[in-house]
């Protein structure tokens, strides 16, 4: 399928390629993403080859998933992760990751902001292998996300072909804009606000992706596909017979500290059950970006919605508490309906985190999150 002028009109006002509205890239570039490979894993910013589209833009090429080498398909990859990330640009424009709170974008139009810093994407990264990640600066700035080949079975996958990890990885980018504000780089960096950052990259990945025929206790194994299992220690589940994660799973050696994806894995999960509480009621949205966003919007769109609204009210390195409660403050304040404030509750409190739950505490050797699965007595 080839789709044509696929851009929000408000988000991306001169489409994808321009930033004037008079000049127009003929390549994997624009005002909002710039897509080039690192073919010979150089280190260095340097401008390398994107996919050309000609004056036409027509970016339309073939894809051999057994081919040897990424590389022989490096122009399909582009043209997916250039499709790919700046729908991610105005799916969040939409949800509120706008110029005011440091989205990444040449031309600002006068709406605040720094502006001149497009999200720069290495693919086919030989720099690296059998990963990917994304690095944010301060507003103004352009972030970098690498895209690594994985190398670990023949032939060759690329992760520039999975939708999944690019949601992940940008939206570690928008989580650490939006937290402390676009002109922090460091709010997101304490042990529990790091596993935050990966719980929410996880969660927009899940919540992005979702489609009318999933489930509750479907079981959502991350970047399957690359890993050849996952890329988790369980899958995401609101079962808890096939993941069992609470608030006490935290709980790590005073000698040691809390592994980021280890506490990530906990936040999602707790996440995933505010989801599915929502969905319950007010069913999935195939996609997202359509629409205007009401109190009576699919589940999806609103979980999304709350999540950001939080994320834009929550402490500089916040734990996991302060994040929670910045959950329920921002359903408050947005839609301030008792059904979606006692499902975030009910979600919460069915990992742990339910409103006794305390930060965590010293017992002999070890560091010890204990749990609570109380619910507010509005909620019972």
């Amino acid at each position: 399928m080839l789709y044509v002028d696929p851009y929000d009109k408000t988000a991306s006002p001169f489409g994808w390629h321009s930033s004037d509205g008079k000049t127009f890239s003929e390549e994997t570039s624009g005002n909002n993403i710039i897509v080039q490979e690192n073919h010979d894993g150089s280190e260095i910013d340097k401008n390398s080859q994107k996919a050309f589209g000609g004056d036409e833009l027509v970016f339309d090429y073939q894809l051999d998933l057994d081919s040897a080498n990424v590389e022989d398909y490096f122009q399909a990859s582009a043209t997916n992760v250039f499709v790919l990330t700046n729908k991610l640009h105005d799916v969040y424009y939409k949800f509120g990751f706008n110029e005011q709170f440091g989205n990444f974008q040449v031309n600002n139009f006068g709406k605040g902001g720094a502006g001149n810093d497009p999200v720069k994407v290495l693919i086919q990264d030989r720099s690296g292998s059998n990963n990917a990640n994304f690095a944010t600066p301060v507003d103004g700035y352009s972030p970098k996300m690498r895209l690594y080949p994985f190398t670990s079975k023949k032939p060759e996958k690329d992760s520039a072909l999975v939708n999944q990890i690019m949601i992940h990885e940008y939206s570690h980018g928008v989580t650490q804009r939006i937290t402390g504000g676009p002109d922090k780089t460091s709010c997101l960096s304490s042990d529990e606000s790091n596993a935050l950052s990966e719980g929410w990259s996880d969660f927009f990945a899940i919540a992005m992706e979702l489609n009318s025929t999933n489930t509750r206790n479907d079981s959502f194994k991350m970047f399957e596909w690359l890993y050849g299992d996952m890329a988790r220690s369980k899958p995401i589940c609101s079962d808890t017979n096939v993941n069992d994660l609470t608030y006490n799973s935290l709980s790590y050696s005073s000698k040691g500290r809390l592994e980021c994806h280890m506490g990530g894995e906990v936040w999602v999960n707790a996440l995933n059950e505010v989801l599915w509480n929502f969905i319950e009621k007010y069913k999935i949205s195939n996609d997202v970006s359509e629409g205007e966003i009401t109190s009576n919007s699919e589940g999806n769109v609103l979980a999304i919605q709350i999540v950001i609204d939080a994320l834009k009210i929550q402490p500089c390195n916040p734990t996991f508490l302060e994040a929670r409660d910045a959950i329920v403050l921002a359903q408050k304040q947005r839609f301030n309906k008792k059904d979606l404030h006692c499902f975030i509750w009910k979600g919460f409190a069915k990992r742990g985190m339910g409103v006794n739950a305390k930060p965590p505490s010293q017992e002999g050797d070890q560091i010890v999150y204990t749990n609570d699965f109380e619910i507010p007595e509005e909620c019972q």
